[in-house]
């Protein structure tokens, strides 16, 4: 007898993901958010969402779409569905529209008919730019997601992108020097117009090897009353326990006591939950001050605190607990840098 299948769950309609708060679903390949306190109400508003999303035929000029029109109706829709993504999306997009011309020489530069793009028009693009492997394949990503909305909502059928073959980003791993701690603290404390909460932010990143998205998540109430843990109900895991250096304890019982129970640990400069573009604007800021490379992003100081937790003898499990990942990940990554557990423990062996 074969292996039996698991049952899959049937996700039609809104439910709630273990790592977020609200009600989720996936409408047009898109997440869609509702704050609604009920499973009633949040149905009502995804049945509403999903007929708002539904795809209806655009009108056509007599000329036949050009890519400078498909991007320019993508940037419109997200301008006033997710405005926050609007600056992210434009830089990108228009720097492609840009590059696109007839390819015959002395004639000026021209858009190009949507049905004569092809994907080395996008891959001759990003092989042109400058920047991380992650950032080109970001940009890739950006322009074959407008063209595939465009040719949905206007009916046209397949997008000319279709199978792309993105330039998959690679994993380098970036260890910060000693010296780099202190001196981006100094630096953020000196200037409270990157953000008030940013050294508080960060030093948690640099001490805990915490994602920083959980430390966004954290609240007054998922802190100890000592402040030697952070208790969050959900994570990529499950339930996640970060704990916290014995120094920074007293930071963690002033920064519960301004939150609340209910308030953010470490808010944004509004009092807002932190978000992703806010704190990479914030560290790209520093980063540059300090002349670091492009690779050396705020995330990379999880890998930095991994890399030292081992070297200094932290067996591989405890560093696995208190990074929130598994034991697997920890010990094909991390494992070599144990160079002395063989010695220590092979008269045991």
């Amino acid at each position: 007898m074969g292996r039996k299948r698991k049952k899959r769950r049937n996700r039609s309609g809104p439910y709630r993901r273990p790592d977020r708060e609200g009600w989720w679903a996936r409408i047009a390949g898109r997440w869609w958010h509702s704050d609604a306190e009920d499973e009633e109400t949040a149905a009502a508003e995804w049945r509403a969402a999903v007929e708002a999303a539904r795809p209806r035929p655009m009108a056509f000029v007599a000329e036949p779409p050009t890519v400078g029109d498909a991007l320019a109706a993508f940037l419109a829709d997200v301008d006033l569905n997710r405005h926050a993504q609007f600056k992210w999306y434009d830089c990108k997009l228009n720097d492609f529209s840009a590059s696109i011309h007839t390819g015959l020489p002395g004639l000026p530069m021209a858009d190009l008919p949507l049905a004569d793009l092809r994907p080395i028009h996008v891959l001759a693009w990003l092989a042109g730019k400058r920047g991380s492997s992650t950032n080109r394949y970001n940009c890739g990503r950006a322009v074959r997601g407008a063209v595939a909305w465009y040719c949905l909502q206007a009916g046209l059928g397949e997008s000319p992108l279709k199978g792309i073959k993105l330039p998959r980003p690679a994993k380098r791993r970036y260890i910060f020097p000693p010296w780099v701690p202190l001196l981006a603290l100094s630096i953020a404390l000196r200037r409270p117009k990157l953000n008030p909460n940013l050294p508080e932010f960060l030093a948690l990143v640099i001490f805990t090897g915490a994602r920083p998205s959980e430390l966004c998540r954290a609240r007054g109430r998922d802190v100890d009353a000592d402040g030697s843990m952070i208790r969050l109900p959900t994570g990529k895991q499950g339930a996640r326990t970060i704990p916290i250096p014995r120094g920074m304890w007293p930071m963690l019982v002033r920064l519960k006591a301004a939150a609340g129970a209910a308030g953010w640990l470490v808010p944004n400069a509004a009092g807002n939950q932190q978000t992703k573009s806010g704190w990479t604007q914030a560290w790209r800021r520093l980063r540059e001050r300090l002349d670091l490379p492009a690779e050396a992003t705020i995330y990379q100081w999880r890998h930095t605190w991994a890399t030292h937790a081992v070297a200094a003898g932290i067996p591989l499990g405890i560093v696995a607990q208190a990074m929130g990942t598994s034991l697997k990940m920890v010990s094909e990554v991390y494992a070599h840098l144990d160079r002395g557990a063989m010695e220590k423990w092979k008269g045991r062996i």
